[in-house]
């Protein structure tokens, strides 16, 4: 998933330098795939693994390498905890509020002491569910008490569909962020998120830049090695523009085969244009097994970038993205 050939160039292939090369590009992973359940902790955390990863490189000694590791262990354990007591909280506000909600319905219902009772053992049970799995089982018991008591209730049936959609919005609400966001082939955000993320930068006072990367000749490559050669070429050049990007850059899929990075910038366009040109003409290459021979493939992209102050709308900047995103360059001397 990330490109070995800068470190393979670096040193001998012997095991000594093999481990060193797969600390590294560990350490360069963790940066890159770290969950993202706060951006500020998401985008410190691989500030962190990185200066880490470039003090391992500048190394002279064993005894300091050694050192490092434990640093990053430290620092792995320590985000990792911070996610957890995040997700715990959520969770606990979720159950409560979960436990409100059918306190309340219990209240004011006068439909029948059947819908009453299995609320009351909805109720219980969220006070010792602690598995995802748990919260499911009891979503489903609960929708099904909601709906006994709107076929009881004719005479507060619109009142009871009230309470109903309610809760349902708010059982969404209540879902962890990002669970239904996240592109399944590169991990990264997908195209919903990455359009409520240029409309957010379009509203504030800097809006900056949108870069868009498109891999060339991906039908090609899906027609002669397959749809998993074409994913795996997707998730390496998102892990090449990845690396080359600043810590308060954010990066997406878009549509296609495209990824999309938003950038802070004060700089002028032109700059701007020569930093994304300069991250999408660099030479990437992918090694693919077929009927046991190896073939090197070659990967190419091509940019765009858009200020998005320029742009007018979101819906402006979305049309012109997906027109980059689709564009197909002709094979010379076919028409």
């Amino acid at each position: 998933m990330i490109s070995i050939k800068h470190y393979l160039d670096l040193a001998k292939n012997d095991a000594a330098s093999a481990l060193m090369r797969t600390g590294i590009l560990l350490l360069e992973a963790l940066a890159l795939h770290a969950v993202n359940w706060d951006a500020a902790q998401c985008a410190a955390f691989g500030e962190t693994m990185r200066n880490l990863r470039r003090n391992i490189e500048e190394a002279t000694g064993g005894d300091r390498v050694l050192v490092l590791c434990g640093e990053a262990i430290h620092a792995l354990e320590s985000y990792n905890r911070g996610v957890e007591n995040g997700i715990r909280t959520q969770s606990s506000c979720f159950q409560e509020m979960l436990r409100m909600l059918a306190r309340t319905i219990v209240e004011v219902s006068s439909a029948g002491a059947a819908a009453a009772a299995n609320l009351k053992l909805i109720e219980r049970k969220l006070e010792s569910a602690s598995r995802l799995g748990d919260l499911h089982q009891i979503k489903s018991q609960l929708g099904d008490a909601l709906k006994a008591l709107a076929e009881e209730s004719g005479r507060q049936r619109e009142h009871a569909d009230r309470i109903s959609r309610g809760l349902k919005s708010q059982l969404q609400a209540a879902r962890p962020a990002g669970v239904s966001q996240m592109d399944p082939v590169t991990g990264l955000p997908d195209v919903e998120a990455a359009e409520a993320a240029v409309a957010a930068q379009m509203a504030s006072p800097s809006p900056g830049y949108a870069a868009l990367f498109r891999v060339e000749r991906i039908e090609l490559i899906n027609s002669r090695f397959g749809f998993g050669a074409g994913d795996r070429v997707l998730v390496l050049l998102s892990q090449h523009v990845a690396q080359q990007l600043s810590a308060s850059d954010r990066l997406y899929r878009w549509r296609g085969p495209a990824l999309l990075a938003l950038l802070e910038r004060k700089a002028k366009v032109h700059d701007v244009r020569l930093e994304v040109t300069r991250i999408s003409s660099t030479r990437l290459e992918h090694v693919i097994e077929i009927r046991n021979r190896s073939v090197l493939l070659p990967i190419s992209s091509t940019s765009l970038t858009l200020r998005l102050e320029e742009a007018g709308s979101a819906e402006d900047a979305a049309e012109i993205l997906n027109s980059f995103a689709a564009w197909e360059p002709q094979p010379i001397g076919k028409g």
